[in-house]
């Protein structure tokens, strides 16, 4: 068994420090941490373990270890926890179904220092890529009732680019002037938060782990945020059990991660990845900005890029990512909004191949974002080049032979 002490709070000159200890029984306990600006050190709820024990649940889980909790916790997100959420994650990804000990369970609405009645922020994650983007988008337009507008853009170190804390924290630190940019131009709060849970995770894919130590860094505001929407990695549509990808069923625990602060929701869950793209190509405020490169997001690699020489654009252009949001782009006949971000005369030179790539993978397992692109040139009326079918025949046999390693464009 694990157990998870009382918060504490600690300040310095320029950050606050939500703490706790992760004791084992008989290995040396771990410090833990979430930590922001002193602005928003009054928000940070001290009075619950809500943000630790989400963020260390799928960890504790891996490990088969119960876990047991000093501290108070949110009831809903304790029900929840029990009766869903570890059975699910359980299932999917064949963990142990730990059981979960609290020595206290509150179900008040906590207020920020100072505060007398509840804060109605409702924030978002500001990556600046297509899921970012629209979600951040359409939840500040006239589509959704006010309280469910955006009201402050997060950007939070607690994974997303990897569990290795120190190269995670210069990715972190290198790309968030690109969010303060835009977050100048929308004139939006911006509220950033980073933590060390990340470091209990290495070995473990982010794919699997991601929302609830995301969500985690979201309750560890909950007194900030009244609502929080999660952008949606995959549809409802594509609902499923996934072993590899837990936002394949992100709809179902995302919003089990809620508390009696804050609602959790999954924005834009019924919206494609190709719905997305279409829709932020109408925004010209996306056109210099669109970021959505794994190698330098996901893997921390800022020196990968589409050509060694010449100039260089904020995504790498070379990566699958890149490729398929270029190749969106390019059905749309929106490639020269985005002039600025990509590299588009490496993107010529493999675009036959890359749109014979989609074709062979259309109806492939696994390979959602492809048949999504394939069925977008079909309702565009998009030319394939003979070329695009020849590489297509060729991967379908590569495929069929079991030599897809030799797929290289």
């Amino acid at each position: 068994m694990i157990r998870i002490t009382h918060p504490i709070l600690r300040t310095n000159d320029t950050t606050a420090f939500l703490e706790c200890d992760l004791i084992y029984e008989n290995r040396e306990k771990k410090h833990l941490y979430y930590s922001t600006t002193l602005e928003y050190a009054k928000y940070l709820s001290v009075e619950r373990a809500d943000a630790f024990l989400l963020g260390v649940i799928q960890y504790a889980m891996s490990i088969g270890e119960d876990v047991c909790v000093e501290a108070p916790v949110s009831e809903k997100l304790f029900f929840n926890l029990k009766t869903l959420v570890i059975p699910t994650l359980s299932l999917a990804l064949k963990h142990k179904k730990i059981d979960l000990i609290c020595k206290e369970l509150d179900h008040s609405v906590l207020f920020a220092e100072g505060k007398s009645n509840q804060t109605f922020a409702v924030g978002t994650g500001c990556s600046l890529g297509v899921d970012s983007f629209s979600t951040l988008l359409y939840y500040t337009s006239d589509n959704v009732p006010p309280s469910y507008r955006i009201t402050h853009l997060t950007y939070f170190n607690v994974g997303a680019n990897g569990n290795d804390i120190e190269k995670a924290t210069a990715a972190y630190e290198k790309d968030l002037p690109l969010v303060k940019e835009y977050v100048s131009y929308k004139e939006m709060p911006l509220v950033t938060l980073s933590s060390n849970i990340g470091s209990l995770y290495k070995g473990m894919s982010p794919d699997i782990c991601l929302h609830s130590r995301n969500m985690g860094a979201v309750l560890a505001l909950q007194k900030l945020f009244h609502g929080y929407i999660y952008s949606s990695g995959h549809t409802v549509q594509d609902l499923k059990l996934s072993s590899y990808d837990t936002a394949y069923f992100e709809t179902v625990i995302i919003p089990a991660f809620s508390t009696e602060n804050t609602q959790i929701s999954v924005g834009l869950p019924s919206f494609t990845r190709v719905e997305k793209t279409q829709y932020i190509s109408d925004f010209p405020e996306t056109y210099n900005r669109l970021y959505v490169c794994w190698k330098q997001i996901l893997k921390n690699d800022y020196n990968s890029y589409s050509v060694n020489e010449g100039s260089k654009t904020i995504n790498c252009s070379s990566c699958e990512k890149c490729k398929r949001t270029m190749l969106a782009l390019d059905i749309l006949n929106k490639r020269g909004c985005y002039e600025s971000v990509f590299d588009w005369s490496f993107y010529d030179k493999q675009r036959d191949a890359l749109i014979g790539y989609a074709m062979a993978n259309e109806n492939r397992q696994g390979k959602v974002f492809w048949k999504e692109l394939c069925k977008l040139m079909a309702e565009e009326n998009f030319t394939i080049p003979s070329k695009a079918k020849w590489y297509q025949y060729k991967f379908t046999f590569l495929y069929r032979v079991g030599l897809q390693r030799l797929i290289r464009f």
